[in-house]
């Protein structure tokens, strides 16, 4: 769950089928879960983006107290998500891909809190700015999309993607 990059082509495969021919045309338990759990994740990232800046003052993500609320709310995000788990009463592992665990209410919030937890991790590593700053490849690209320095390259796959066509 650390990558959002395996939902992401999971759902890049499953929005074409719609329009295949001969084609399963439903909406799966599997990209249904992956929609879940890539929408938990941007909002994940965009509480930890938004929410401690004014709570914290001009210091932002500067604060240690920021990263230990930054802490404080992953941890109680997840702690959430095993609360629900545990009382979905859902088996935590799909035993085989035909039938695929955590496919009730509970499991998808409990999917969703996980995933917000991630984005979170993501954005307070984002917000350090250190080496280590992105946890995954939607991380990277999330913040490169973000990040005020990568219009240049932004204009640059402009010009290309112009050039192409």
């Amino acid at each position: 769950m650390l990558s959002q990059t395996g939902n992401t082509m999971q759902l890049a495969i499953a929005i074409p089928r719609l329009w295949m021919v001969g084609a399963d045309h439903s909406f799966q338990t599997t990209d249904q879960q992956a929609l879940t759990s890539l929408g938990g994740f941007l909002i994940g990232s965009l509480l930890g983006r938004l929410s401690f800046a004014p709570i914290f003052g001009s210091h932002g993500a500067r604060s240690r107290a920021w990263l230990v609320a930054s802490s404080i709310g992953m941890a109680f995000l997840m702690l959430v998500a095993a609360c629900v788990l545990i009382r979905s009463g859902d088996e935590g592992i799909a035993l085989n891909r035909d039938n695929p665990s955590w496919t009730n209410v509970q499991g998808f919030l409990a999917l969703a809190l996980l995933s917000a937890s991630v984005g979170l991790q993501g954005a307070t590593a984002a917000r350090l700015s250190t080496p280590f700053a992105t946890t995954g490849t939607w991380d990277a690209s999330s913040s490169m999309t973000a990040n005020a320095r990568a219009r240049h390259c932004r204009a640059l796959a402009r010009d290309w993607a112009k050039s192409a066509s």
